[in-house]
């Protein structure tokens, strides 16, 4: 699909959203193709605009942004995000998510999934933070995805989830190294008591980093019912 088309195509989406009188509770884009082109030539203005529409004219609790960036995260989610304000589940892919700790996150949230994201270290433990209700939370990131030199700790991570209940991660390329390499507690200030579910892939034991991750992650989770770990 050539960028012409593409930009059409996002100004239709566009079009009928603007016609459409009855409210809009789940939206999902998909763009795939989208690594040919560069940040600069990707139709950003349009994307933005379909955001905007959302968080100001309907009460949006499903969002699903996935891109195909050829391992570039081109997209850079607009600050209008951040007012889709009865957001309960989030999908993102393939996308920056780099603003700064200036939004007070999301209070309905139980299900944010983050796969290859452009974010700031600190930006994605006030978000978590801010984040009451998450029930939910699939985290699938690269070194290269994490933007900043701040560094935070795997503990502050956890004592961010209390009541999470199912947790992905991958450890691919030493994905956790954004973390500091702090010790292994014997108990978090905060246990995962409402853990059940514990998902890691692609676990490499080159370093300690994801080791550190996965015990932590069991030791403090005393109703885990299911957890898998593939290399």
């Amino acid at each position: 699909m050539q960028i012409m088309e593409i930009s059409k195509l996002l100004c239709a989406i566009h079009q009928v959203m603007l016609l459409r009188q009855d409210p809009i509770h789940e939206f999902t884009l998909c763009t795939y193709e989208v690594g040919l082109f560069s940040k600069i030539v990707y139709p950003l203005c349009e994307t933005d605009q379909i955001i905007l529409h959302l968080s100001t004219n309907h009460i949006v609790k499903k969002l699903a942004l996935v891109f195909d960036a050829s391992r570039i995260c081109s997209y850079n989610l607009p600050f209008s995000v951040f007012s889709l304000y009865h957001l309960a589940e989030i999908y993102l892919s393939w996308c920056g998510f780099d603003h700064q700790l200036v939004f007070n996150g999301f209070g309905s949230f139980t299900i944010l999934s983050l796969d290859f994201i452009r974010i700031f270290r600190k930006t994605l433990l006030h978000l978590l933070s801010n984040s009451p209700s998450l029930m939910s939370d699939g985290q699938f990131m690269l070194e290269e995805q994490v933007v900043g030199h701040e560094k935070s700790t795997m503990i502050e991570l956890f004592e961010c989830l209390p009541l999470i209940e199912h947790l992905a991660a991958s450890g691919d390329n030493s994905g956790f190294k954004w973390f500091v390499q702090d010790l292994v507690p014997q108990e978090l200030s905060i246990s995962l008591i409402h853990l059940k579910y514990f998902r890691f892939e692609q676990m490499s034991f080159h370093d300690s980093y994801g080791l550190t991750f996965l015990v932590v992650s069991i030791k403090n989770s005393l109703n885990l019912e299911k957890n898998r770990v593939r290399d």
